[in-house]
């Protein structure tokens, strides 16, 4: 039986982003179960050009609160 090689967090946020969709801290947790995203931004960043924007949003509390969706930028 062969061993299916394994995607790098990098490699797998990377193609979210190619198929035109955003991503956010809670969004990458959920979906692929990456805890730090931002290190994983860091690292693409360094070859290709993602962006960020602050989201606005309410909390579980019912509280305002902001967070970072990324998002890849004009080619």
């Amino acid at each position: 039986m062969q061993k299916m090689k394994k995607q790098s967090q990098d490699n797998i946020i990377l193609a979210h982003l190619k198929k035109g969709k955003t991503i956010s801290t809670m969004e990458a947790f959920k979906l692929f179960g990456i805890v730090d995203l931002q290190s994983v931004i860091r690292n693409i960043r360094k070859t290709t050009d993602v962006q960020d924007k602050w989201v606005k949003g309410i909390n579980q509390y019912g509280e305002p609160t902001r967070y970072k969706q990324y998002f890849l930028g004009a080619a």
